[in-house]
């Protein structure tokens, strides 16, 4: 296989695991089993630089319906996000969120890309253990930049 093939292969790859990520995390709820939700914009800063490709997932403490999807966004370039629970940026139901962030870097082997290991500190990618804790009010949120320690 040419370079040109795998880098081809490694693309389509790519798609197919990105395509079922959003099948398996945006399943259609009827629309009156939602819960209402409000926008929430964020930011994520690591050593006090951007994590482009993060994954943020905020987990309901306590009050939210568990059958609402879990809201979740990913960091763009400038290390801003936007949460979606049912529909593309459309928020998060108000109440109290145990963040979680895992930042999975492309590693190009040869033409090969492929996830890398979470960049960031083991206990940032578990409910249990994270200590970012945020509270959605109703309305517009703008969060204040979610601090990653090392």
């Amino acid at each position: 296989m040419n370079t040109t093939q795998s880098c081809v292969s490694a693309a389509w790859r790519a798609v197919a695991l990105l395509s079922v990520l959003t099948a398996v995390g945006c399943q259609q709820q009827p629309t009156e089993l939602r819960v209402p939700v409000a926008p929430v914009a964020g930011a994520v800063v690591f050593d006090g630089q951007p994590t482009p490709g993060a994954l943020v997932v905020f987990h309901p403490v306590q009050g939210t319906q568990s059958q609402t999807p879990p809201a979740r966004g990913t960091v763009r370039d400038d290390g801003t996000f936007d949460l979606t629970t049912y529909e593309a940026n459309d928020g998060a139901p108000p109440g109290e969120y145990k963040v979680t962030i895992e930042w999975r870097r492309l590693i190009n082997d040869n033409g090969d890309v492929r996830t890398g290991p979470n960049v960031m500190p083991e206990r940032y990618s578990r409910p249990q253990t994270t200590d970012l804790v945020v509270r959605v009010a109703e309305g517009p949120n703008r969060l204040s930049p979610l601090q990653v320690q090392r």
